[in-house]
């Protein structure tokens, strides 16, 4: 929150684009996480998972957090897909998905300097 308050952040985030962004995705993630404990009476989502989610959408902003979040959730259900169907787990497991949130931080991130920096060599 810091970096966005001094306008120290990489990527030209304003201080409100990073407080919406990681304040609604942490409690749209913890009322998914309640939900889910409440309807199966087991943990699905970690709070863990939760304030990662905070800490990528406080750094990288509202749009690309959006982006993070339906690419980590593509890849948790294609790699869950896989594994389940080469019975290396069941149903019933559990599957990490804090490691599909921070590959696809890195993939937003990056996606979002590439894109600067091309759309900056265009235009001179």
């Amino acid at each position: 929150i810091s970096i966005c308050f001094f306008n120290k952040n990489p990527f030209g985030n304003d201080i409100y684009d990073c407080l919406i962004a990681g304040t609604g995705s942490i409690l749209i993630f913890f009322v998914i996480s309640k939900i889910f404990f409440l309807l199966k009476g087991k943990e699905g989502l970690g709070l863990g998972d939760v304030k990662l989610i905070g800490a990528i959408g406080f750094w990288i902003g509202i749009e690309y957090t959006l982006f993070v979040i339906i690419l980590s959730s593509l890849l948790g259900i294609t790699v869950g897909y896989v594994l389940i169907s080469l019975k290396k787990f069941s149903s019933s497991d559990y599957l990490p998905y804090g490691c599909f949130l921070v590959f696809s931080a890195f993939v937003a991130a990056y996606f979002k300097v590439w894109l600067n920096l091309n759309l900056s060599n265009f235009m001179i």
